[in-house]
């Protein structure tokens, strides 16, 4: 079947882990039901191919987006055979890609996220200064969990950025014309988020973020020294804190605040829900979350009041520094 030497043969091409671990296993599927069929590998052809997503649909009742990823696994399974002389030109490729169906994300509402920032500010131990520092960066760089998980302190700095001016009559930042360049200059934390893929993205890091991070870090005791924002201590050996603890965490807060399951990356889509209905610019948001395709921003986008307040004028990443968040609540709360 080749499967180990198409496996090392992705690994070669420097694809994503999660990519070298779901090709080959989509493309054994694909093989196992070949020699049901009684047919061999050699034998393939766009009928063939046509067929076996039929199964997907029919059989397995596969959607559209799943026959849509198995179709590209065996596409590179294919070119992996062609550079191994079994085949002279690739025969999926002769097949139709399964249309993408994009599917509206599960989203928390600010009043939610409130809520669980709520429930951990009320935990007055170690523990709740970490947890609430943790949410606080999810939802304001939009970031993905293992980002955090990766987080270390020397991906933190100190820069200068200028924030944007507002309307006086109707709250949009001015941007354009004469008032281009004008605003207060001020100080910013960036962190260096190290995404899926090998992304690096400089992302500045909210205000009320940075002020529940810093009380954490300076009240920190636990695994004191380590370079690692988010550590914690298993059989005595200091590492990050993992997806799953970080699931965990979410889930236990948001029993308390009295809301429904939430995952980590409901965060993402809530941050980014925010900066389209303020008014930042789609493709400027695109950048920023490391999406490959505009249209998987766009999915984002919802009609709210604050559409026809801000409008979508605004191109400077500056200006996602300045987008309210649920943490303006809590943190105004705290100062009182």
């Amino acid at each position: 079947m080749l499967i180990p030497e198409y496996t090392y043969w992705l690994e070669r091409q420097q694809l994503r882990e999660t990519t070298v671990k779901s090709y080959p296993a989509k493309a054994e599927i694909f093989i196992h039901w070949l020699e049901g069929k009684g047919l061999d590998v050699a034998e393939l052809d766009d009928d063939i191919v046509f067929k076996f997503l039929e199964y997907l649909t029919i059989e397995r009742k596969q959607s559209s987006n799943t026959r849509r990823t198995y179709m590209f696994a065996i596409r590179s399974y294919c070119d992996f055979l062609v550079e191994k002389g079994i085949f002279s030109k690739n025969p999926a490729k002769e097949v139709m890609l399964p249309k993408r169906v994009d599917v509206p994300p599960g989203n928390l509402w600010e009043e939610e996220i409130a809520k669980l920032m709520t429930a951990a500010f009320e935990n007055k131990t170690e523990n709740g200064m970490r947890d609430l520092a943790i949410i606080s960066v999810l939802a304001g760089t939009a970031c993905r969990v293992s980002a955090i998980t990766r987080m270390t302190l020397s991906d933190f700095s100190i820069v200068d950025i200028i924030q944007p001016e507002r309307c006086q009559h109707c709250g949009q930042y001015l941007l354009m014309g004469r008032f281009a360049g004008r605003g207060k200059k001020t100080k910013a934390t960036m962190v260096r988020l190290h995404e899926k893929g090998g992304k690096v993205i400089d992302a500045p890091l909210p205000e009320k973020a940075s002020a529940y991070l810093s009380l954490y870090l300076s009240n920190r005791k636990k695994c004191f020294g380590t370079e690692v924002v988010f550590p914690v201590k298993r059989k005595g050996e200091v590492s990050p804190i993992s997806r799953h603890g970080i699931g965990e965490m979410l889930n236990r807060y948001a029993l308390k605040a009295g809301i429904g399951k939430v995952h980590p990356h409901m965060f993402r889509h809530a941050a980014i829900t925010w900066w389209l209905d303020y008014g930042v610019d789609p493709e400027t948001v695109q950048r920023y979350v490391g999406h490959r395709a505009l249209q998987q921003t766009l999915i984002y986008r919802h009609k709210s009041m604050r559409s026809f307040v801000h409008s979508g004028i605004a191109t400077d990443r500056n200006l996602l520094e300045s987008v309210p968040t649920p943490m303006d609540i809590l943190f105004n709360k705290a100062r009182q």
